[in-house]
Parts: C-alpha cells; structure tokens; sequence
C-alpha cells in the first residue's frame, strides 16, 4: 500500500523530510537540491496564485502524483497529525513529551489539539524520524482500515454558518451553499446535505483513499468556479471556502455511504509566533 501526507509549506521550513511516509512539500519552489523537500513546480501547479494558499499543494498532488498513491494526505505547516505508533516504552525512551501528548488526547476525547512551542515542534519532527519499518506498517494498517481520516472536530458552540458569519464576509455564506447545489456532482443524485450542520472541521487537514480525494478535488473545484464566476475576489478566499466545503462532502458521502470508515485525528498547533508569509504574488 502507498502512501503519503504532505506538511505544507509556504517556504522552506526549519524542519522538513522526504520519507517513505511523510514529505514536505513547499509550493512556488522546485524540489530542494538535497533532497529535503518537494516542490510544485515540476507540473502542472496553481503555485503562483495565493488565494489557493495551502490548496495549491493539494491541487499539485492530485494533478501530477495521485496515481502512483493509494492513499494521500494533507497538513499544515503549523498543524500536523498526531499519528504515534511507537509503543509505549520505546516512545517514553524517545521522545518522552510526545508519550505526554497521547496521555492527554486519550483522557480527553473532546480535545481537538494540543498548542505546542518550537521545542515540541522540532520533538515531534524527531519522532517522525524514529519510525521504524513497524511503525510505518502500523500506520499504514491504520490508514487502510479507514476510507477518510479528518482532524478530531473542533466544538465551536454554534452552526458552520455562525462560525463562518463571525469571522469571513456574511454575505458570501450563500454563494458558497449555492455553489455547492450547484456542483456537477449532483447532475445525477440528490443533495443530502444539511448546511446547518454542527462540530465541522477545517484547515484542510484530511488523510484519504485516492479516488475519494480525486471525487473531492473535482467537487471542491467545481465550486470554486462557480464562486469566482459570480463573486468578487477575497484574499485568501478559496482556502477559506474549501474549509467549509470539505464538511459538506464529508456530509454528502456520510449520508449516501453510512458505511463509510471515517477516522478522527488530534493535531498538533505550532505557535502562531511561527508563520510563512505567502510569497507576494496574485
């Protein structure tokens, strides 16, 4: 079984890796000289258009190396899955911190993240490394057991609507939903989704089966054309709506395939003292 999740970058980070499992891929440049990380620029890419923002890794992937995956995953630079395969002793010996972080997110299911300082964050790089060829194993039986793995949700107390109202522009809320009716997926179902839907996820983090990935490209892209057909541009604006979106195809595939294996992940929340400025270009 292949596969691959993709820490997404605006620029080289201080801490990155090509490995079997994890790779860093850092958009608007061409794969690192040494071999530590990926670029987007060798393909088909989107790199030069920043209200994509960590899309733009996404679309690379699925336009130029879905098919050699079976599975593909995405983070953020900032936030990155907590997936710790390493038994207990051997985690303890290694890195003793990140046995403290599976203690926590196991005695409280409802914690989504953990916020983490630059020490932990290189810690947490330096476990990834420590994989051995049982624990990629184990992660990779893990991943194959599910059909989608997504963030655990964050509670925000009220509907995606109200979350989106309180902090993006209201009067887009509705050409977002009616992109979403509008979505070539629906020519040959009904929509099922219930926009009023609560405990979303967002920041574009998901781990998922290949072809469930290429059928959310095509829906997420299709709304995007719809919206920047009929709507004024907004900074950022694409990431944004993907992270709302995503929820109603989850939503969709959760009501037409209630067997669907859907996986909840914790993440792990860099401090936001830590930012990549996006490249100054459109």
């Amino acid at each position: 079984m292949k596969i691959r999740i993709f820490n997404c970058h605006h620029d080289v980070p201080p801490e990155s890796m090509v490995g079997p499992l994890f790779a860093s891929l850092v958009s608007g440049r061409p794969d690192a000289p040494d071999g530590s990380y990926l670029g987007d620029l060798g393909g088909i890419n989107i790199a030069g258009d920043n209200a994509y923002t960590e899309l733009r890794h996404q679309y690379f992937v699925w336009k130029n190396l879905l098919p050699a995956y079976d599975y593909v995953g995405f983070e953020h630079y900032r936030r990155m899955f907590f997936i710790d395969p390493m038994p207990a002793a051997r985690l303890e010996a290694v890195q003793p911190g990140m046995y403290g972080f599976r203690r926590g997110f196991h005695a409280d299911a409802l914690r989504s993240h953990y916020d983490i300082d630059p020490d932990s964050y290189t810690a947490h790089w330096a476990m990834r490394r420590a994989f051995d060829d049982a624990d990629m194993l184990a992660v990779e039986r893990i991943i194959g057991s599910h059909d989608i793995i997504t963030q655990r949700p964050l509670h925000w107390p009220g509907t995606l609507e109200e979350q989106w109202k309180s902090c993006m522009p209201a009067d887009r809320w509705e050409p977002m939903v009616e992109s979403v009716r509008r979505c070539g997926y629906f020519r040959d179902r009904p929509c099922r989704i219930d926009f009023g839907l609560r405990s979303a996820v967002w920041n574009n983090m998901y781990i998922m089966r290949a072809s469930l990935f290429d059928e959310y490209m095509r829906f997420l892209m299709d709304c995007i054309d719809y919206l920047a057909a009929t709507t004024e541009p907004m900074h950022r604006g694409w990431g944004h709506h993907a992270e709302r979106i995503f929820n109603f195809y989850l939503f969709q595939k959760q009501m037409e395939q209630p067997t669907l294996r859907v996986g909840r992940l914790p993440y792990l929340l860099r401090s936001a003292l830590y930012t990549e400025a996006l490249p100054n270009r459109l």
